[in-house]
């Protein structure tokens, strides 16, 4: 199974940032795949493919994951590029620390289930390619002068998900939600 654990957002903050996706879909300079509303979360760490002979195990490691329930806040825009290209397209959160406290508790427990790249953030949208770079570049500019509302939610706890990919996107679904004290 393909696993990994996040932080469901509520159905405000996800209503608010399906919102500013369809405020920017209209962009024509570049292909944006937008993360479907009901898929908006914050990751804490991605593990891949799980034999089904060790889910039950990842599960009880998670079950030591010990941290105190926290609020955040949505914050700005960002980007990630690689080889020269943007990527990816994301809302921050803040304080990101206590997301980044959380992310290594979960690994500690889970080193042998892969390796963490900590990052606070909400994946809003991949970028599959980009039709008119200057376009693009404005856009980009439009995006960055944005200003997000700086909502605050509860952190109660945080989910195990199973990622199914498939031809319309990844369908995500909960197998075991973990509580914070």
């Amino acid at each position: 199974m393909r696993l990994f654990t996040a932080i469901d957002l509520p159905d405000n903050i996800k209503d608010y940032l399906f919102e500013i996706e369809n405020k920017f879909s209209g962009n024509k300079a570049a292909k944006i795949k937008w993360v479907f509303r009901k898929n908006l979360h914050l990751t804490i760490k991605f593990f891949g493919e799980v034999p089904d002979d060790r889910t039950q195990g990842l599960m009880e490691k998670l079950e030591n994951v010990k941290f105190k329930k926290f609020e955040l806040k949505l914050a700005d825009f960002g980007f990630y590029s690689s080889h020269g290209k943007i990527d990816v397209m994301w809302a921050g959160v803040e304080p990101a620390e206590k997301v980044v406290e959380l992310q290594k508790l979960a690994d500690a427990e889970t080193m042998d289930f892969g390796s963490l790249k900590t990052g606070a953030h909400i994946a809003l949208g991949r970028v599959k390619f980009v039709k008119n770079k200057e376009e693009f570049a404005r856009f980009v500019k439009d995006v960055n002068g944005f200003k997000i509302e700086k909502f605050s939610f509860n952190v109660n706890g945080f989910c195990l998900f199973r990622s199914i990919l498939r031809k319309d996107g990844p369908e995500y679904n909960i197998l075991k939600s973990y509580e914070l004290g």
